[in-house]
């Protein structure tokens, strides 16, 4: 009873799964060298599936390859998850579909996203320095702000006060 609330569950999350980029440039990868090998797109994207470790994509390969084996293209099938397929990918496999070069179509689309995965970590990585160096500096300012500068304002005060007697002397 529980497994089966539990494989509810994932089925209700795999309708609106986002799938990572490069997850995505992954299984891309993967399809198109399987294709190229010359493997029907349904054995494909069952070998895939039995390959998957993420529960909700492999219910959403499970789903793209019932679809296809109820006869539908995989253009169409993909495009009901579009969270997990960004627009390029669905354009770029109906492209395929119509020209008959799927395989090929399909390595271009994973080298490009591959090419975006490794530009994101390289943008992530070079925020981190000045990321960095401005929280360190919003932290010294406030330790300035709440503790230095009261024991300065209390010093000056008293300094006023020294000042304002020894004139009445």
């Amino acid at each position: 009873a529980q497994a089966l609330a539990k494989q509810k569950a994932l089925e209700k999350k795999a309708k609106t799964y986002k799938l990572p980029m490069g997850e995505l440039a992954l299984f891309t990868q993967q399809i198109a060298s399987l294709l190229a090998a010359g493997l029907p797109l349904v054995q494909c994207l069952e070998a895939l599936q039995d390959q998957t470790e993420d529960a909700c994509f492999r219910i959403v390969i499970r789903d793209v390859r019932a679809d296809i084996s109820q006869g539908n293209s995989f253009s169409s099938a993909v495009r009901k998850f579009p969270r997990a397929f960004n627009t390029l990918f669905v354009s770029m496999v109906e492209a395929g579909e119509a020209s008959g070069g799927l395989a090929e179509i399909l390595q271009k689309v994973a080298g490009y996203f591959e090419s975006t995965v490794k530009l994101t970590k390289k943008v992530k990585s070079a925020m981190t320095y000045p990321i960095a160096v401005i929280g360190l500096a919003v932290g010294l300012v406030n330790v300035l702000i709440i503790f230095v500068i009261p024991v300065f304002a209390d010093m000056f005060k008293d300094f006023g006060e020294i000042g304002r007697a020894s004139c009445r002397e």
